[in-house]
Formats: structure tokens, sequence, C-alpha cells
């Protein structure tokens, strides 16, 4: 089981629970990789390769979700001076909005969460940034309500330590919600 899948797990059990229409949890840390939640199940792709998202290209400038939006390209942005966190903020949450429209369009997933290794403070302003393009996407673009609000994982930190935990358990105490 990957991180991501544990991620899932334990906002599964303990936080946002089941959604109608799916679950997508983004982890940011050294890299930014995505996991989906449908019926119960984790949706792992070819060779368990779904989710690997860090490597798209997005944006006017065509950098990579791990160029822009991982914890490392956090810390090389802070190195320069904390008055370009905010401009960190805005080119991460504008790259990672890109790869939620991508999801939104094809899945419709029932909630989007975002989780990892990033600070507190850092992460509610990405998370809040993102709210806005979403906004300023529906507003200027076009109607569309199948674009999911983005949302703090209920365990940003520890989802991932919790839900490898939870897994025997699962197996054993936890109701099977699959068919």
């Amino acid at each position: 089981m990957d991180d991501t899948e544990a991620a899932i797990e334990a906002e599964r059990a303990l936080g946002t629970g089941d959604r109608e229409g799916g679950l997508v949890m983004i982890l940011i840390d050294c890299s930014v990789r995505a996991g989906l939640l449908i019926g119960g199940r984790v949706f792992r792709g070819i060779h368990g390769r779904a989710g690997q998202i860090g490597e798209m290209r997005s944006g006017v400038d065509g950098a990579s979700l791990d160029e822009v939006a991982t914890l490392k390209s956090l810390e090389r942005c802070l190195a320069s001076g904390p008055a370009d966190r905010d401009r960190w903020v805005a080119t991460a949450a504008r790259h990672l909005h890109e790869a939620v429209l991508a999801v939104s369009g094809f899945i419709a997933p029932g909630a989007i969460l975002i989780g990892g290794s990033l600070p507190e403070d850092v992460l509610d302003a990405v998370v809040e940034r993102m709210s806005r393009e979403r906004d300023d996407k529906i507003r200027d673009l076009v109607i569309a309500p199948w674009i999911q609000q983005v949302r703090r994982a209920t365990l940003p930190w520890g989802g991932v330590t919790v839900g490898a935990a939870l897994r025997p358990l699962d197996a054993i105490t936890l109701p099977d919600t699959r068919e």
C-alpha cells in the first residue's frame, strides 16, 4: 500500500468518509501525487501507477507539479526571502488547480482533499488560493458545478500513518462498504 492509499483509508474511516462520486487525495511533500477512492475501493490504475501526477505539466510556463508545488520548491523559494512565499502559493495553487480541473472533468469526485507535509499556514494558504482559482474559473469561463471545492485533509500530516495503522483493523472491524 502506498502513502496516498493509506491517507485515503484514514479519510474514509475517520475523516470525510466515502463520498458519493469518490474521494481524491492530493499529497504534497517531496513530490505531488494523488489517490482516488471510488465506491469504497482505491483505484490503482495499470501497474499501480494511477496518481503519479508530479510530472504533469500545466500553466503557461509548462512547469511540472513537482517543480512548482513541492516542499522542496517551497524551501528554495523561501531561501530567496520570506516575501516570496505568496508568489510560491499563487504559482503552486494555479498549477494544482489545473490538475484538479483535469480530474474533475472526468470523474466529478465527491471530495478533493489536500494533505502532506507543507507547513500548516502554507497548506491553508494553498487551499484558500485554490478556492479562489475555482471561483474565478466558474465565474469567468464556464458554469461548471462539477468542479469540486478543494479542502484540507482531515489528517493532513498524520493521514498516511493513521491509514496504514488502520489497514489491518479495517479488514476485521470496519464495515465493508464495497459491493
